[in-house]
């Protein structure tokens, strides 16, 4: 695992600025599956001060650097792929109690997109074009996870591996309230 992922405070750094050498033509491969990305290694919980997170490198066709990020929290979840040298989440699946879209003011209460545009940055939130469980647990996660991956055509090569949440990891529901 690299210095960068395996440091707790790299992972739950959301810049939320305009790009960092990237722009919305490789948010697109990232969304059509043209990116090329390949989990190359375990998935390895820790746990933070409100979270339990699992951060793993990607490879991608274009070389750019970048990790899949899970994280599990008392009133949210999250599955994104980040820009592993500024930390933006580039995508990122979403389940929390809601919040504003900066683009259009719509609510999103459940479960939703994150997309990172010029404009909006990760901010632009979207449905989600796959099917998302109701409620997310430590039992459930790993669908979620996986499911996160197989609909952006992220394939996990031998080196991959799961490995269960801590026992402790809150149990939220795609419109972030614990169960």
């Amino acid at each position: 695992m690299s210095d960068v992922a395996g440091d707790h405070a790299a992972m739950v750094r959301c810049v939320r600025g305009r790009g960092a050498g990237f722009d919305e033509r490789l948010v697109a491969a990232l969304l059509d599956g043209t990116a090329g990305l390949r989990l190359v290694q375990p998935l390895t919980w820790r746990e933070g001060p409100t979270c339990v997170y699992a951060i793993a490198a990607l490879a991608s066709s274009s070389g750019r650097a970048l990790d899949l990020r899970a994280q599990v929290c008392e009133v949210s979840w999250s599955v994104s792929i980040l820009d592993r040298v500024s930390g933006t989440r580039l995508v990122s699946l979403c389940g929390t109690r809601g919040h504003l879209n900066r683009r259009d003011g719509r609510r999103w209460p459940g479960a939703h997109l994150h997309v990172w545009t010029a404009e909006y940055g990760d901010n632009d939130a979207r449905a989600v074009s796959w099917r998302v469980p109701d409620a997310v647990s430590r039992e459930t996660y790993r669908d979620v996870v996986e499911g996160f991956c197989e609909a952006l055509l992220i394939t996990r090569d031998a080196k991959y591996g799961w490995t269960e949440p801590p026992q402790e990891t809150p149990a939220t529901t795609t419109d972030g309230s614990v169960t």
